[in-house]
């Protein structure tokens, strides 16, 4: 079980990964050696993550017991669903940060030993998150790999939270037509769950909503789940003003600028209720004090959930 759970799916979109992770090294003399190693690859223009990130990776079922654990889930064993999902997402990003890597390394060969330390430190803490190896995850077959969302869909059954699927679907944009059947019961499933927190008028909700509708600059969540709607943004900013939320900076920063920008665009009436004047949303106001996109979008705390019956 202590396995399972170290099993969290990295998140899928790479900018998110680059950009959050903190570097710690456990000496200077161990930060110093893989430094050496690192700007070796890139020089030479290898990829980095096979020659660092060699011993490390967290086990994953082979490729015939991960088929058939595939098997228990359609079954409907839906822990094994969680632990296909799990594993699928969580190769799904090591092939992500592969290619990030791969493409950076052959972006700075030219420098050679003048690699800056930043530049080094940008590559290690992509390395850091790839949990399971290169050649773990071609044990899998390609076609397991291509259906992980219905793996997701399988691992509902048994408290697999829903949002993990919402928010990082375990959907390749770039066969985005052979999977038109999937993105379509995607799209459904993200207007339901939206309509749902709408209608509920928790003011728990008010986080999720408020990226759910910002400006695409600022929201790091990909359509359809991302319903860009100036005018319903701006309702939803007004319920968390009113109601003494604490907003995170960038989104008061939009609110502003859309007011300032487009001053045709006013508060309007939703769901049978005024939002900008509403009162009636139950609860407190939400904490966000603490708030980190991280916290409501990423899937790899979600995803564990499933794991911690």
């Amino acid at each position: 079980m202590a396995n399972l759970k170290r099993l969290a799916l990295v998140s899928l979109t790479i900018y998110c990964v680059v950009g959050s992770l903190i570097i710690v090294f456990k000496s200077t003399n161990e930060q110093g050696q893989q430094r050496a190693v690192l700007a070796q690859a890139v020089t030479v223009n290898l990829s980095p993550l096979d020659q660092v990130n060699s011993g490390g990776a967290v086990s994953s079922p082979s490729g015939t017991a991960f088929e058939a654990m595939a098997v228990k889930a359609k079954q409907g064993d839906s822990r094994a669903a969680c632990e296909v999902a799990v594993t699928l997402g969580k190769c799904i990003g090591r092939q992500g940060i592969d290619k990030a890597s791969a493409v950076m390394a052959q972006a700075l060969a030219p420098l050679g030993t003048a690699i800056g330390d930043s530049q080094i430190d940008t590559i290690v803490s992509m390395q850091e998150t790839v949990e399971v190896s290169k050649e773990e995850c071609s044990s899998i077959p390609a076609a397991l790999k291509s259906s992980a969302y219905d793996y997701q869909l399988l691992a509902l059954g048994d408290g697999f939270d829903e949002r993990s699927i919402l928010f990082n679907p375990l959907l390749d944009k770039q066969e985005f037509i052979k999977n038109l059947e999937r993105w379509q019961d995607y799209r459904n499933r993200s207007a339901a769950y939206v309509d749902r927190m709408l209608r509920k008028k928790n003011l728990d909700d008010i986080p999720t909503l408020l990226y759910v509708y910002a400006p695409e600059e600022i929201s790091n969540l990909s359509p359809p789940f991302h319903l860009e709607n100036n005018e319903l943004f701006l309702s939803i900013y007004d319920v968390a003003v009113a109601n003494g939320s604490q907003i995170p900076a960038e989104i008061s920063s939009a609110a502003l600028n859309l007011r300032k920008n487009k001053n045709n665009v006013t508060p309007r009436e939703l769901g049978g209720f005024p939002v900008d004047i509403e009162r009636g949303w139950h609860g407190n106001p939400p904490n966000m004090d603490a708030f980190s996109t991280n916290k409501y979008f990423s899937f790899d705390k979600r995803a564990e959930d499933c794991l911690l019956f």
